[in-house]
């Protein structure tokens, strides 16, 4: 639904993402091309951007207002993935503060 949110609805990508569509792709496109979403392993990466929005919907709904397996039915994957995804995207924005 993010897809159909993003140019259709941009009011709900932004309730679930916590931004706006145009500030989602300008922080993607700043991540995208970060070694972290590489590997050499024949099992393909999850896509960048599906990884930032589990990343975003994670921070924006943390706490009391939802559960782990709340996000992990909305992602359409499990507890490990999530949290790959949520470390991947990490690293891609603070790589080069270290």
């Amino acid at each position: 639904m993010l897809h159909v949110w993003r140019t259709e609805r941009p009011e709900n990508f932004r309730k679930h993402l916590r931004m706006w569509p145009v500030a989602y792709d300008a922080l993607l496109s700043a991540i995208r091309y970060d070694p972290v979403f590489s590997n050499s392993s024949n099992n393909e990466q999850i896509d960048p951007g599906e990884q930032l929005a589990v990343t975003l919907y994670r921070m924006g709904h943390f706490g009391n207002a939802i559960s782990m397996g709340d996000v992990s039915l909305w992602a359409g994957m499990g507890y490990g993935t999530m949290d790959w995804c949520t470390w991947h995207i990490f690293i891609a924005l603070l790589w080069d503060t270290f």
